[in-house]
């Protein structure tokens, strides 16, 4: 019996790496998965399975179709003229090209670069998993882009990829060259290496500096100004008359100020509250205190 099983396991096995060897060498034969292969974390396995998926590109106007024809996309629930939720990813697409994804994402979490930034982002908010699906829709959007344009991964690493495809070229059944130096030589050159890991290592620096300047907080003196508006208002020291909006209008005067200011004009509609003109802003000084705190 378990002579057998030996036989059965040895049977498959054999099996599996033929199959190997025909995906190997159909991606290296595909130009466009060797355009992807460019990308962090996808392998020939990963390029062929999203490329048997995809078909041609052109079936697909923008990344946004191309990452729910993945599945990879929130479900959307809305009723009437209620705000829309979103929920977990809809699921609905080619199962085997979404998990194929998402095991990329899982590598590129590994490899120096923008991907590992953005994947380590949403991780420290939402948890492992979610970055992980996150990532993917990335790489979804991220090949949508390669095939269109025709052009290879910006930050990819020359020495790393070309030491990638001699691996899927070994697999294939390639000879093997010893006592010369084969295609993938210069990934194993230290100093080689350690440049395109430094240069895509700054890359990786430069989104979480650029994430962190999304955090900054505006300017003290536009919240002050927003603040003793409403408490002037509050106070009924103002005069009713005029357009609330139009009014808010006259101390602020760029686009963030003036989208502020239409969340603070229903306040004006309140039980108790007054309307106020650009008069009577004038008359309390607060379009001189606008010039003084510019925000």
């Amino acid at each position: 019996m378990l002579q057998r099983l030996i036989a059965e396991l040895e049977r498959v096995t054999k099996q599996l790496l033929e199959i190997d060897k025909v995906v190997a060498q159909e991606a290296l034969d595909d130009p466009r998965a060797l355009k992807l292969m460019t990308i962090p974390g996808v392998s020939s396995v990963v390029a062929s399975t999203v490329l048997a998926s995809i078909g041609d590109i052109a079936r697909f106007p923008s990344p946004d179709k191309l990452s729910s024809y993945f599945g990879l996309t929130p479900r959307i629930r809305q009723s009437g003229e209620r705000p829309a939720r979103h929920g977990r990813i809809s699921k609905q697409g080619n199962r085997d090209a979404r998990k194929m994804l998402v095991e990329a994402a899982w590598s590129a979490k590994t490899a120096p670069g923008p991907l590992r930034a953005f994947f380590n982002r949403i991780q420290r908010k939402h948890g492992p998993g979610v970055a992980a699906v996150a990532t993917a829709r990335k790489l979804a959007v991220m090949i949508w882009h390669i095939l269109t344009t025709g052009k290879d991964y910006a930050y990819a690493r020359p020495a790393f990829t070309a030491m990638k495809l001699r691996k899927v070229a070994l697999k294939a059944g390639a000879p093997r060259a010893y006592g010369k130096a084969g295609p993938g030589r210069d990934y194993w050159i230290k100093e080689l290496r350690e440049r395109e890991a430094g240069y895509v290592a700054r890359v990786e620096q430069a989104y979480e500096r650029m994430v962190a300047a999304w955090k900054e907080k505006p300017k003290k003196g536009c919240h002050e100004l927003t603040r003793e508006l409403l408490n002037t208002i509050r106070n009924k020291q103002m005069r009713p008359a005029g357009d609330p909006i139009l009014a808010l209008k006259h101390i602020v005067d760029r686009p963030g100020d003036r989208r502020r200011a239409r969340q603070a004009a229903p306040l004006l509609a309140k039980p108790g509250l007054q309307r106020v003109s650009s008069d009577g802003l004038r008359s309390r000084g607060l379009a001189t205190a606008r010039r003084r705190q510019r925000c």
